[in-house]
């Protein structure tokens, strides 16, 4: 390896070959019906004089632990530090499980768990053994997609326990199309020689949930996207990864008027999201995203550029998040990642948006934070969301396959668990 910031990117195909379940809806069953587009990994290997940092983008809703696992045992031969492979899930709703621990929302294929893991260390490994790419120079584009609405409201409505049905005023899954949440979408584009592009990273904050058939293979919008950004800079092959941001609490804006039956369970809520997607409104929504990500594009602008390159892993005790879980039983996995001009800050949760006012840097050009690394193990709400209850706050506990219930103080357990996080931080020059 030479001095400065390079890069070697890749994208591999982890399309399931043969029929499975897909993971994400506790009420789907059976195993997909057609593959309407292709599921990627997207690597990107970083390199200095003295260290590599591999960072995978993966179609899949959660990666989970045992992926993890198995990719970093098969690289245990390779250059490349074990701590310093970082994975993210795009959390698409239309992918085979590649997470044991949510049976609940789907179960895990132990071939396709082992095919991907053997896709993304091949290109590892592969990408290690090539001549490296100079990365010169980056630019920042910043715009705004309102596809996506708050998923919290909070009124009357009747809940089942057992054969109990009871009227109740609690915090449901409805949308709340008045409330203000963060729109913002960010792409980074980094650039060798001649000013040819080398991989691309996005990010824009909404559940990848909204598909007109609920039985097939699917990277949802992240793939239409990604797909856009390639030809928008005229490189078909271009490596492109999407970080989901702190989502938690935000979906795409598909509402329905509500019907005479509605008035049973929500007799005050006047829309109610739609659970079928015809395929006009689902191509409309991501051409709303892809003008959006065209329009972050079209205003580029040059980032101040570093040769920095760092990783710095922490964790938060489960223990801090939840009751009556066992000391030193998981972790909520924390990762900051300094990849030249670009600064990433990862959690192994869904963090709700919320959070993005917390974090000091949010909305400064080269600065990300996204959910969905690796274990991601369940939802991280607010403090106020906490109290509100809602299935952020409660709901997911059991779909997740966790007990208790959450803790208090959940923003400063996470704004501790970022700092402990930085302060280990080595940057490598």
């Amino acid at each position: 390896m030479t001095a400065g910031l390079e890069a070697r990117c890749r994208r591999v195909d982890i399309t399931p070959i043969e029929p499975l379940s897909l993971f994400g809806f506790a009420d789907r069953s059976g195993n997909f019906q057609s593959i309407e587009s292709r599921l990627e990994a997207n690597i990107v290997v970083f390199s200095s004089l003295t260290q590599n940092i591999g960072l995978v983008g993966v179609d899949t809703l959660f990666c989970g632990p045992e992926l993890r696992v198995l990719v970093l045992s098969l690289l245990a031969n390779e250059q490349i530090h074990l701590d310093d492979v970082v994975l993210v899930a795009t959390h698409t709703h239309f992918a085979p499980s590649l997470d044991h621990t949510k049976p609940k929302l789907g179960i895990t294929d132990q071939r396709y768990l082992k095919f991907v893991a053997s896709q993304i260390v091949s290109a590892i490994s592969s990408l290690l053994e090539e001549s490296p790419n100079q990365v010169l120079s980056a630019k920042w584009g910043a715009s705004t997609c309102t596809a996506a609405v708050y998923r919290r409201r909070k009124t009357l409505g009747i809940v089942r326990k057992g054969i109990a049905v009871f009227p109740t005023i609690d915090t449901f899954m409805l949308p709340a199309i008045h409330a203000e949440h963060v729109i913002d979408l960010h792409c980074y584009l980094a650039y060798g020689q001649a000013s040819r592009p080398l991989f691309c990273v996005w990010t824009w904050p909404c559940h990848p949930v909204a598909g007109h058939s609920r039985n097939a293979v699917s990277a949802n919008f992240p793939g239409v996207v990604r797909d856009s950004i390639r030809r928008n800079v005229g490189d078909p092959s271009l490596t492109c990864i999407y970080l989901p941001g702190f989502a938690g609490d935000l979906r795409p804006c598909f509402v329905r008027k509500r019907r005479a039956i509605d008035l049973v369970r929500f007799p005050f809520s006047t829309t109610l999201f739609s659970s079928t997607i015809n395929a006009q409104a689902y191509v409309k929504f991501c051409d709303e995203i892809c003008a959006s990500a065209s329009n972050a594009l079209e205003n580029l602008q040059p980032l101040e550029f570093s040769k920095r390159l760092g990783v710095a892993r922490g964790s938060v005790p489960l223990t801090k998040m939840l009751t009556g879980m066992q000391s030193g039983s998981r972790y909520i996995a924390l990762c900051d990642l300094t990849l030249g001009p670009l600064q990433v800050r990862l959690a192994g949760a869904e963090v709700c948006s919320s959070y993005y006012p917390l974090q000091k840097n949010y909305g400064k050009p080269g600065f990300m934070y996204s959910g969905y690394l690796e274990d991601s193990i369940g939802y991280w709400p607010s403090d106020a969301q906490r109290l509100e209850g809602g299935y952020e706050s409660r709901g997911f506990i059991r779909m997740f396959s966790l007990q208790g219930k959450l803790q208090a103080n959940l923003e400063q357990a996470l704004a501790e668990g970022f700092a402990r996080t930085a302060a280990t931080a080595k940057e490598v020059k």
